[in-house]
């Protein structure tokens, strides 16, 4: 694991803007990153899909209680409706993999440019409404629809960036190229609701990128931090085991063990306390090289120092298996297991 992991980025082929999208140098803390916001991801894509549903079914119930003709936007949206609420059911899964949550939030985002395109202001002919009427078309149509899902795109849905960006601009194309056919006859009036929905338009995006952006930032943010104090507590648990096996490499078990009790206790004097243990019988087990002088003058240094740490690795290996580190009647025997 890497000890300093940085945001980078990316501006090649193949990546987004260094503006739009932010990546880590590893993949692998990419792919670990994507697993730890899953569940956030999830519940926003949720909270996403349930702000769709609610708007498809509000203008699905006024355009039935508006008109009695049908209508082109009274077909679209009990559909999307369904679609929606189909979407939704899929998401809400206890289990829902990384791949699966970006399938279901790429349809949701297809499905919302169709919804918004389906309000925005065909002419009459299409949209099976008369001049003059209630469900006459207006270059302000549908202009609501298109920023509530286009904010829908940047806040809540977990798509990249560059692609919410032109989830955005296309929709907004869309708008204008509707106006622009629908409204033919009339230009001369157009250019202030145009400039409106520009404005409109422009205000959305704008605000959009600048939220998705702090947001993604601040989500990375706070994964390296808490990737980090994992990583530190991990590492001082194997100091602390690695302290722990010195300490009993060192001295018996049982002072070992008491030693490290004391030090998790609160001290309660001054002075540290002193291990000390007297033993009436004692039997001392020395071990004795065989013509180390000559073997010595016959080695290098570097030999030499191999060949003592394998010998005297080699006898604590017996003496762990042989001898026993608790005071017993018995020591005279395991002392001759060991030397057998």
């Amino acid at each position: 694991m890497e000890q300093h992991e940085r945001v980078k980025s990316h501006g090649a082929k193949g990546h987004c803007p260094a503006a739009c999208e932010d990546e880590f140098n590893s993949h692998e803390l990419e792919a670990l990153f994507q697993n730890y916001n899953l569940k956030l991801e999830q519940t926003s894509t949720l909270k996403a899909l349930a702000v769709l549903i609610v708007a498809a079914s509000s203008l699905s119930l006024l355009e039935l209680l508006s008109s009695p003709r049908l209508t082109l936007s009274k077909g679209s949206c009990p559909v999307h409706c369904v679609v929606f609420l189909s979407l939704f059911i899929v998401t809400n899964v206890k289990y829902l993999h990384v791949t699966q949550l970006q399938q279901i939030a790429k349809l949701a985002l297809l499905f919302s440019f169709t919804f918004a395109l389906l309000c925005c202001p065909f002419p009459p002919a299409l949209t099976g409404a008369r001049e003059g009427t209630v469900g006459a078309v207006g270059p302000e149509q549908g202009v609501w629809q298109l920023m509530l899902v286009t904010l829908v795109a940047y806040v809540l849905l977990p798509v990249r960036t560059l692609l919410a960006v032109l989830f955005g601009v296309m929709l907004a194309a869309s708008h204008f190229i509707v106006i622009a056919t629908s409204f033919n006859g009339k230009k001369h009036k157009l250019w202030r609701p145009l400039v409106a929905n520009a404005v409109l338009f422009t205000s959305v995006n704008l605000s959009g990128v600048f939220v998705r952006i702090l947001t993604e930032r601040t989500q990375r943010k706070v994964f390296l931090q808490a990737r980090n104090c994992i990583e530190e507590r991990l590492r001082l648990e194997d100091e602390n085991e690695k302290q722990e096996r010195l300490l009993m490499s060192l001295l018996p078990r049982n002072v070992a063990m008491e030693m490290k009790e004391d030090f998790l206790k609160p001290p309660e004097r001054i002075f540290h306390k002193i291990y000390i243990q007297r033993h009436d019988n004692v039997s001392i087990l020395f071990a004795d090289i065989v013509g180390f002088t000559s073997l010595a003058s016959q080695c290098t240094a570097q030999e030499l120092v191999k060949l003592l740490n394998e010998l005297f690795g080699k006898f604590d290996e017996l003496a762990t298996v042989s001898l026993s580190c608790t005071p017993t009647p018995n020591v005279f025997k395991f002392c001759f297991s060991m030397h057998v």
